[in-house]
């Protein structure tokens, strides 16, 4: 391998072929999907509707009273009515029809028999989460194959993701000592070198991180890189690789990074319009596809499957969900380097950061 690595003349599409199956007449880019949560503590004791109605407020309480009668949720795989009292270890599925956008065309910047290097667009995730499942890096290049992240970037994050395409080990040891350097954009001037080593860790009943002294080490590097007379292009260097580090660490110093909703933006760049289905959190970890080797029992729970295959339909979001939203948006962060095992890869700088070039 030489020393650095950009876009090459000759990269490649690779199409995956999913298998998806004929359930209610499913196509390519839509498809069955098993929504499953258990009932959390403060659930307990409360009726199955007033809990739909309350944490998952993408959809109407007159929707979920039909879901229930028509067998699209199930409690323990059994149907139940509106009023069933939850206790504990209750685990409720829904069943929804499931839009995701086209896979991508993904840049490829460098490929052998271990790994595979590439310029992660935006918008889209590393690897299969919550709605998202062909909609992915991963599953974009390999299909069904087992092929993890070496290093994983945030959904909104572009740049440097390397694939390891033979599961070793080593390759992830050998990414611990790996140099990175990403490229942040900010509002106002960030004048000076700063080094930020402040501990990290989760916000007590939230799911973002924020600095506290009962935090992990945490150690950035920040250098100024271009200023505007409004923003800044600020480079980053993690030194540690905690959850969200650099945006928490950029945050702290009072820089949020620009689209970065979660941590503090003070002031947005145009983004797509509000997203019309929000999906909980609990829906979004707890998802299965409904395929060959996992369909629906509908003798045993005693669904009609026409109508629920009808209501399903009739419910359908079609392209107006999460995934479709969220596909154009971005925050002005981008993986623009690494280094380990001595090779550099490089990821071309987006629109936003073109200044510096």
């Amino acid at each position: 391998m030489g020393d650095v690595f950009r876009n090459t003349s000759d990269d490649i599409e690779v199409k995956s072929e999913n298998k998806r199956t004929e359930i209610c007449g499913q196509n390519k880019e839509d498809y069955l999907m098993i929504y499953k949560t258990f009932a959390k503590g403060k659930w307990i004791g409360k009726t199955l509707i007033d809990v739909l109605e309350a944490n998952f407020a993408n959809r109407t309480r007159s929707y979920f009273e039909n879901a229930i009668d028509v067998g699209v949720i199930t409690v323990n795989n059994k149907r139940v009515n509106s009023s069933y009292i939850l206790r504990n270890e209750d685990f409720f599925k829904h069943i929804i029809h499931q839009h995701e956008p086209k896979q991508p065309k993904i840049d490829i910047l460098y490929k052998d028999e271990r790994i595979w290097v590439v310029n992660k667009p935006p918008g889209i995730p590393c690897h299969p989460v919550g709605p998202y499942h062909f909609y992915t890096v991963t599953k974009t290049f390999f299909g069904d194959l087992n092929v993890g992240c070496v290093n994983r970037l945030d959904m909104p994050v572009s740049g440097v993701l390397i694939l390891n395409v033979c599961n070793q080990n080593k390759i992830h040891k050998s990414l611990q000592n790996a140099k990175k350097i990403y490229v942040a954009k900010v509002k106002g001037h960030f004048k000076q070198k700063i080094v930020v080593d402040r501990p990290i860790g989760p916000k007590e009943g939230s799911r973002i991180q924020i600095v506290t002294e009962s935090g992990k080490p945490s150690c950035t590097i920040f250098e100024p890189m271009f200023f505007d007379g409004t923003f800044s292009l600020v480079k980053c260097e993690p030194i540690t690789g905690r959850t969200h580090q650099i945006r928490v660490h950029l945050q702290f110093l009072g820089f949020p990074i620009l689209n970065d909703i979660l941590y503090g933006n003070g002031e947005e760049l145009p983004l797509p319009t509000t997203n019309p289905c929000v999906t909980s959190v609990e829906e979004m970890l707890n998802t299965d596809i409904i395929n060959e080797n996992k369909s629906i029992d509908f003798e045993n729970n005693n669904i009609d499957k026409l109508e629920m295959c009808k209501f399903i339909k009739n419910n359908c979001k079609g392209k107006n969900n999460r995934t479709f939203a969220i596909k154009e948006s971005h925050i002005c962060l981008h993986a623009w380097k690494y280094t380990f095992d001595g090779n550099t890869f490089i990821a071309p700088l987006p629109d936003w950061a073109q200044k510096i070039e």
